[in-house]
């Protein structure tokens, strides 16, 4: 456990908030051909398709459900 740790929107270089997290985890759509989908939120955004993925798969974010 780490102490002081400032995780989530406390982080003030948070680029996503919980309303974002929540966003992308109900508009992610997990087809095989809808990877596009993951670039297109990314885009929005402004992160990498990378962190959709870590955030769809609760790498990221985990305490928002």
């Amino acid at each position: 456990m780490r102490l002081n740790a400032t995780g989530g929107s406390k982080n003030r270089q948070a680029k996503l908030t919980e309303d974002d997290v929540r966003y992308i985890r109900k508009n992610y759509h997990r087809e095989a051909h809808s990877t596009s989908n993951g670039r297109e939120l990314a885009a929005k955004f402004g992160v990498s398709n990378v962190t959709i993925l870590q955030v769809v798969n609760f790498h990221r974010w985990k305490d928002v459900v």
